[in-house]
């Protein structure tokens, strides 16, 4: 048995996240003008696109007020993960917008509460073990060090 780490991702987190440009308006992250993208781009570019039974745990943040990525995003997103069995959480925290701020500006409290939910989804996903004792990894895929 090696003693390295598996090679594929563990868990995710997302924190305001395009996923499904198909549907997004800010063409900006395309890189081109709707009109003359390449076919097929959005759909490829999105992770929407690559949801499988064997996707790793998902942490979904988002501002329930985010103008540039709709919440709607992340809720399409995490409805996706579900249908597939994929452990999924997703935080809307209202009030907030594109990369949670407020107003245009950090929150402090902001921060805080979004950063207390992603150390408790690291902690589910990652349960403690002894120092340099293999553990399982999320959902049994393979040991994590």
């Amino acid at each position: 048995a090696s003693n390295t780490p598996p090679d594929c991702v563990q868990a995710v987190i997302s924190w305001s996240g395009a996923m499904d440009l198909k549907t997004l308006a800010d063409v900006e992250l395309l890189g081109c003008p709707p009109a003359s993208c390449p076919p097929g781009l959005a759909r490829i570019a999105s992770p929407l696109s690559y949801i499988s039974v064997t996707s790793p745990p998902f942490l979904i943040v988002h501002g329930g007020a985010d103008a540039r990525v709709p919440p709607d995003q992340a809720q399409k997103f995490h409805d996706a993960l579900r249908a597939k069995n994929v452990p999924a959480e997703l935080v809307i925290i209202p009030g907030v917008g594109h990369a949670l701020a407020r107003n245009g500006a950090d929150d402090p409290a902001v921060d805080r509460q979004a950063l207390e939910k992603v150390a408790a989804f690291l902690s589910r996903t990652f349960p403690p073990g002894p120092i340099g004792q293999k553990v399982a990894g999320p959902r049994g895929r393979g040991p994590v060090y």
